[in-house]
């Protein structure tokens, strides 16, 4: 099987030349370039899950009830499975570490379906940071993981007092079904 950078480099090529294989043979100009690109890069999405990083900065108020409202990092993509590989934590202290009683938890959906737990570094007195890289070994019959966002929460109590914000770096997968 042809790999996706195998399959876009043929297409950039028929491209150039201005001839694609199959029923498409046509001098390619404008709108008919646009589609082509289109259809290339939808048939890579199918081929090979894409790897996305995204930043979200939690303020001090967001960290505070992060157990009573989980924060949606990654909304969800209607035909794609979203999955979560990595991610670096950046606390910024300010004057008074949090004090929390539990781990910090991602999920599909919602904290508790497929967590993934890790540990805040929010209760450090300097600016941490931290870098956590995930296994998901979960496999169950009747759950479908697919269509929903990627959320993270508090696993116990919501963290108290304390100020700063927490960068959240995530890498995740995006795959399409």
């Amino acid at each position: 099987m042809a790999t996706a950078v195998q399959i876009k480099t043929s297409i950039d090529t028929n491209i150039t030349n201005k001839t694609l294989p199959g029923s498409i043979n046509n001098t390619l100009v404008g709108a008919d370039i646009k589609s082509v690109i289109d259809y290339v890069d939808q048939e890579i999405d199918t081929i090979t899950p894409i790897q996305k990083t995204i930043k979200r900065t939690l303020t001090s108020a967001e960290i505070l009830n992060l157990f009573t409202t989980p924060i949606e990092l990654v909304p969800a993509i209607t035909g794609k499975l979203l999955v979560p590989q990595f991610l670096h934590q950046k606390y910024n202290h300010n004057t008074a570490a949090y004090t929390t009683s539990g781990l910090f938890r991602l999920g599909l959906g919602t904290i508790s379906f497929v967590p993934i737990n890790f540990t805040p570094i929010v209760i450090s007195a300097d600016n941490a940071q931290g870098l956590t890289n995930f296994t998901i070994n979960q496999s169950t019959s009747g759950l479908t993981y697919a269509n929903l966002p990627i959320v993270v929460g508090a696993t116990t109590a919501n963290p108290a007092s304390g100020d700063g914000t927490l960068d959240l770096y995530l890498t995740y997968l995006e795959i399409t079904l």
